[in-house]
């Protein structure tokens, strides 16, 4: 579960910050459902991570806005999956002009939670690396879909770490290890 503070960053800038609503050069939609509330098999656990998957690769389907929220609200309160959310992590993104910002930020806890299903017994370096890997593949969609508008200079710095596993995994601890 989302830490209080990690709830009210999110709720700062999910209300500070517009949500931009698909593109009109949306993709397919996505035909994902919002899990239920409680607690749920794992057998419904594995296709939860494979519909945030399915969200991850397509960021702009005409129904994204609404599965994005749907699995964030069912993340804030699922007793199966907690997410540790570092402030230092997510202010970077969450401070970007970037129309796109707030999406990457869910699309990063998201990607976390799915990484935290499918790797139950992944530390925290991990599971913030996934979350970012996760995050870093919907915006190059996003990019490769709307063009140089879309970019975003903290997700081009991600990606500029992206190749090499070392590096990017030595830019999670130093930046999880100030939370």
């Amino acid at each position: 579960m989302l830490s209080l503070s990690a709830r009210l960053l999110l709720a700062a800038f999910l209300f500070g910050l517009p949500l931009v609503g698909c593109s009109a050069q949306a993709q397919d939609s996505l035909r994902v459902d919002r899990p239920p509330s409680g607690q749920l098999s794992a057998e419904r656990l594995a296709q939860v991570a494979s519909d945030i998957r399915s969200l991850l690769a397509q960021p702009l389907a005409s129904d994204a806005d609404q599965a994005r929220e749907g699995f964030f609200q069912w993340l804030q309160a699922s007793p199966d999956v907690s997410v540790y959310a570092c402030a230092n992590f997510l202010y970077p993104l969450a401070q970007t002009e970037s129309r796109h910002s707030v999406k990457l930020v869910i699309f990063q806890l998201l990607a976390s939670a799915a990484h935290t299903i499918e790797n139950p017994d992944a530390n925290p370096i991990e599971i913030t690396t996934a979350g970012l890997r996760g995050s870093l593949d919907a915006y190059n969609v996003i990019v490769a879909t709307e063009g140089e508008d879309a970019r975003d200079p903290f997700m081009d710095f991600v990606a500029s770490m992206a190749p090499r596993e070392d590096k990017l995994e030595g830019y999670v601890r130093a930046t999880l290890s100030g939370c």
